[in-house]
């Protein structure tokens, strides 16, 4: 049987997995995206639901055409089904429709759009195939970690790059059954219809509002859901923290010793890249503090700056930021 120790350590390393790619505003992705790097052939603009992903691609799609490049040499799908509900090609659909647009085009490359690309059956398939077309290049949003696999990694080692986008805050969401939203979000979050329980997923939520940026272990959340009369097994708090951070509702943050310099079983921080969410959406306005808040701002702040972050081993609830890197 695992230590308490063991076990934290064993969370930390999963998470340590899931290093966020640098945030980006509006502006910076469409010029991350317009940027021509040789050796990058599928760009990967990541982010929630209703973060500005659309809005981004549709900015690109006319810098496309004001450099003249037009016609078959782009071809655009959108997959959203808020915006596209009657259509979802099957990969050898898309791949015969990018092998024409190849022949008929008149650039030297043919520009593959996909919006919500983790929407199409048997992505990993298609992504293989199109590792093979040097003379393709693109671009894809996603709503879920999923998409990125193995395989997809793998076709596109050191042809890759992800950007992560920071959510717009022009568009006013108002709030809706709670059961409504994770319906929606059920695909980005578990990868399709899979059995899970509203009810404990929104007492997660709650609970996770109510602690944001704070130090969380396993045992220490499973004991207040005991205190509560929920049963909460440190698995199926794993299960459904992994599900929210692949559906970038949360991003983990974790305890680093600054004079050690590694990583310590102190809890994981979780922060929020968009508060919106849990105020409009969710209705969780009363259940952050503003000291939280505050916290969740001052976080946000630095992932513009730098792509990993830790905290430092403090007593303090509200522990200070370092920068980390591959080296440290």
């Amino acid at each position: 049987m695992r230590t308490s120790s063991a076990c934290d350590t064993h969370v930390n390393r999963r998470y340590a997995e899931l290093a966020a790619p640098a945030l980006l505003t509006s502006d910076d992705a469409v010029g991350w995206l317009a940027s021509r790097a040789e050796r990058i052939r599928l760009k990967v603009l990541s982010g929630i639901r209703t973060g500005g992903k659309h809005e981004v691609i549709v900015a690109y799609l006319k810098h496309l055409r004001e450099a003249g490049i037009t016609g078959s040499s782009v071809l655009h799908l959108d997959l959203d089904p808020a915006r596209n509900r009657d259509w979802t090609p099957e990969a050898v659909t898309v791949l015969e429709r990018v092998l024409d647009a190849r022949r008929n085009r008149k650039a030297l490359k043919t520009h593959l759009i996909i919006e919500e690309a983790a929407e199409l059956a048997d992505s990993d398939r298609l992504m293989v195939e199109l590792a093979k077309l040097e003379d393709v290049e693109i671009c894809v949003t996603v709503s879920s970690r999923r998409f990125l696999s193995e395989k997809v990694k793998r076709a596109f080692r050191g042809h890759l790059d992800e950007g992560r986008k920071f959510p717009d805050h022009r568009r006013e969401e108002s709030p809706r059954d709670f059961a409504d939203i994770w319906r929606i979000l059920a695909n980005d979050v578990l990868g399709g219809p899979l059995r899970y329980n509203v009810n404990l997923a929104e007492s997660m939520l709650r609970y996770m509002a109510a602690h944001l940026g704070q130090p969380l272990t396993r045992r220490s959340v499973a004991d207040e859901f005991k205190r509560h009369g929920i049963a909460l097994s440190g698995n199926t708090f794993n299960s459904y923290m992994t599900a929210f951070v692949s559906a970038y509702l949360f991003e983990p943050v974790l305890t680093f010793d600054e004079f050690e310099r590694r990583p310590v079983a102190m809890g994981i921080r979780y922060f929020s890249s968009d508060l919106r969410i849990f105020d409009q959406v969710f209705n969780l306005r009363s259940r952050i503090s503003p000291e939280s808040r505050a916290y969740n701002r001052r976080y946000l702040d630095l992932r513009y700056r730098f792509p990993c972050l830790g905290c430092i081993r403090s007593p303090e609830i509200y522990a200070e930021f370092i920068p980390l890197s591959d080296q440290n």
